[in-house]
């Protein structure tokens, strides 16, 4: 899949990129032959080395799945080696390596020089890096999921407020009070970061399905009330 003839003929991918940013470090050690020994956690006599990447907004996360997914007759599944090159061609931010250029071109991708200078880092290294890099959303926890049911289930089901609502569905409401009062768009969520963008979805979700119950509950009182006999109208009279 390309992401050439989808998303990135249309928008000028840089400025969906995050401001936050990740830092994964491994420790090293140069021997006397001059090969290093690359270590995940600090050892003694070791130097570190980091890199720091661009946190996945919910536009770079299209992307991800327009270029590093491919399919087969089992089903789809992400390239690690595609994953492996999207994070360094798209998302490297910086790095304590002195030799590596970090620098983009107008397509949000490293210059072919910076890439390079990239590919340069000894492979211990830069393999044992990336294997700690998370590139894979965190989902929702159970417990963030249960809080935002209960939560929904009083907002959307019951009308009621709710004291100390979760983050994400106080993120929600501005998002529908900003929208009601800006106009924020598809091109604003674009920007969000791509947990985020989920969770809104989830909340969205679960309003959706409140909402249903709720209609569904008012119908059955309204058919209830019309099959109650109905008391005469006017003054009995009599004879």
């Amino acid at each position: 899949m390309s992401g050439e003839g989808s998303i990135l003929g249309r928008f000028d991918i840089r400025d969906f990129k995050a401001d936050e940013t990740d830092r994964y470090s491994v420790w090293v050690y140069f021997g006397s032959n001059g090969l290093p020994q690359v270590y995940e956690d600090e050892m003694p006599n070791t130097t570190e080395v980091w890199f720091t990447f661009h946190r996945f907004t919910h536009f770079y996360w299209k992307l991800l799945e327009d270029e590093c997914i491919d399919e087969t007759r089992a089903g789809l599944y992400y390239n690690y080696n595609k994953l492996r090159e999207f994070m360094l061609r798209r998302m490297l931010c910086a790095t304590s390596i002195p030799s590596v250029i970090v620098e983009y071109d107008d397509r949000g991708f490293l210059t072919e020089r910076s890439f390079e200078s990239v590919m340069r880092v000894h492979p211990r290294i830069l393999r044992t890096l990336m294997e700690k890099v998370d590139v894979l959303p965190k989902p929702l926890s159970k417990s963030d999921e249960r809080e935002l049911e209960q939560e929904c289930s009083i907002l959307f089901g019951k009308g009621e407020g709710v004291s100390s609502p979760h983050e994400y569905v106080t993120l929600y409401c501005n998002l529908v009070a900003f929208w009601d009062k800006f106009g924020m768009n598809y091109f604003d969520l674009l920007k969000l970061p791509q947990d985020v963008f989920s969770a809104l979805k989830k909340v969205m979700t679960l309003e959706s399905n409140y909402r249903s119950m709720k209609m569904e509950e008012l119908s059955k009182q309204e058919q209830q009330a019309s099959r109650r006999p109905q008391r005469p109208h006017g003054r009995s009279v009599t004879f």
